[in-house]
């Protein structure tokens, strides 16, 4: 389960990362980010509910 979510962290911190190398200033660019962001914080959350 830990290696999973470490993957996931990866693959978002990757995308990110990606979507500014590609183009740093690109409303495009940044709303992708954000919209990663937003649903890694949701599969954050519901991992932190079935865990405990």
């Amino acid at each position: 389960m830990k290696r999973w979510s470490f993957l996931v962290i990866a693959a978002v911190i990757v995308g990110i990362v990606g979507c500014g190398n590609s183009s740093p200033n690109s409303p495009e660019a940044k709303a992708k980010g954000e919209e990663a962001n937003k649903q890694f914080q949701k599969e954050q959350e519901e991992l932190m509910k079935k865990g405990m």
